[in-house]
């Protein structure tokens, strides 16, 4: 197998770095990419809108 750049070339190394990419983020990158795509639902619509009444605050 082809390597480049010290990574190894091909579709099972390829599925390993994708389900393994997050691991190597710090704890703050991931809130805030977490953060990032909450906004990102919302401006899409895909989170619902969130509605406070008046009498339903404590």
């Amino acid at each position: 197998m082809a390597k480049k750049r010290g990574w190894r070339l091909g579709w099972e190394d390829l599925r390993r770095r994708q389900l393994t990419a997050g691991q190597d983020a710090s704890p703050a990158q991931r809130l805030a990419w977490l953060e990032d795509m909450i906004a990102l639902a919302h401006k899409s619509g895909a989170l619902p809108r969130v509605r406070f009444s008046p009498d339903k605050r404590k």
